[in-house]
C-alpha cells in the first residue's frame, strides 16, 4: 500500500503541474504493482477485474474524444496491479464526485461573474482529488503545455491527466447513481439469500432424521453458508425447536427475520383425514 501512495502522489503532483502523466510514471507504477502482485500472490483474475475500472475510463475517454484524459484510464489500470476491484471502484467513484463537485463549484462561479470564458471546456487534473486534503486550487488551464508536447514528441510519452469541468460534473452524477444501484443490487442480494438459507436450515433441523444433528450443528452450517455478505455486515442464525412450533431468526447488520412453522405430524393428519371420512360415510347413509 505505501508503494501505492508513492505512485498516486507522484501522478497527482505530475498530473497538477502538466494535465497529463508521463509513461515513465505509469512505467514504474506498473513494474513496482507487478512486485506487489507477486509479493501477495495475487490470482491474474482478480488484477483483470481491479483493472476493469480503468478499462471502463479509457473507453469513456475515446468515446467522448478526450473529454475526459487517456492518462486517468492509465493510472487506474495500474492501480489494479495495488488495489482490489472493490477498492479501485471506490477510489474512483469518490474521485470523481469530489471532482464533480469542485466543477460544480466552479461552473457557479463563473455564473456569479469570474471573468471566465467557455467555463465547462475548462480542464481539471483529476488524480489530486484522490488525496481529500489537496481539493482546492489546482484549476489553472495549460493547454500550450499539451499542444507543444504532442507536436514535439514522435512516441507519445505523456497521456492527459485531466477532464473537462462539464464532464466532470456528468460523470460524478453518473457514478454516483450507479453506485447507489449496486449497493441496492447487493442490499437484494443479501436479504434474499439470506432468507433462503434460514428456510432451508429451518426445514432441515425440523425434519431432522436421517442427519441427526444437533441445533448448534445446524446454525454452525448457516452461518458459515450465509457468510461472508456482499453489503450487509456478518449473518447470524438461530433456531428454536419446540413440541409445537419451530422458530428460526436472521440477521446481518441493519436487516433481520423471523420466521415461525407450526410443528407437522403426519400420523395425526392420517387419523383426521380417515375420522373425516368415516363421519361422511355416515352421513350419506
Amino acid at each position: 500500500m505505501n508503494l501505492f501512495f508513492v505512485f498516486l502522489g507522484t501522478a497527482a503532483w505530475q498530473d497538477l503541474r502538466t494535465r497529463s502523466i508521463s509513461l515513465e510514471v505509469l512505467a514504474g507504477g506498473a513494474a513496482a504493482g507487478i512486485i506487489t502482485c507477486i509479493w501477495k500472490e495475487r490470482l491474474p483474475g482478480e488484477i483483470v477485474l481491479a483493472m476493469i475500472p480503468g478499462i471502463m475510463l479509457l473507453l469513456i475517454g475515446m468515446l467522448t474524444r478526450g473529454l475526459l484524459g487517456e492518462g486517468d484510464g492509465w493510472f487506474f489500470i495500474v492501480s489494479g496491479f495495488f488495489l482490489g476491484w472493490q477498492e479501485c471502484v471506490m477510489l474512483l467513484i469518490s474521485g470523481q464526485i469530489f471532482c464533480g463537485i469542485f466543477g460544480l463549484a466552479i461552473m457557479v462561479g463563473a455564473q456569479i461573474g469570474t471573468g471566465r470564458e467557455n467555463i465547462r471546456k475548462l480542464r481539471l487534473p483529476v488524480l489530486p482529488v484522490l488525496f481529500p486534503a489537496s481539493l482546492p486550487g489546482f484549476v489553472t488551464v495549460d493547454s500550450a503545455y499539451e499542444d507543444d508536447m504532442r507536436k514535439t514528441t514522435c512516441i507519445k510519452k505523456y497521456y492527459s491527466a485531466s477532464i473537462t469541468v462539464e464532464a466532470s460534473i456528468i460523470l460524478s452524477v453518473v457514478l454516483l447513481s450507479l453506485a447507489a444501484f449496486i449497493r441496492y443490487a447487493y442490499t437484494v442480494h443479501d436479504t434474499v439469500t439470506g432468507s433462503m438459507i434460514l428456510e432451508e436450515t429451518l426445514e432441515r433441523a425440523r425434519n431432522n432424521v436421517n442427519e441427526k444433528k444437533t441445533i448448534d450443528s445446524f446454525e454452525q452450517e448457516g452461518s458459515q453458508v450465509g457468510n461472508p455478505r456482499l453489503y450487509l455486515g456478518a449473518y447470524e442464525l438461530h433456531l428454536n425447536l419446540g413440541a409445537l412450533t419451530a422458530e428460526g431468526d436472521a440477521a446481518a447488520g441493519d436487516w433481520s427475520l423471523h420466521i415461525e412453522r407450526a410443528d407437522i405430524h403426519p400420523e395425526t393428519f392420517l387419523r383426521q383425514q380417515d375420522a373425516l371420512k368415516k363421519i361422511k360415510d355416515r352421513i350419506d347413509d
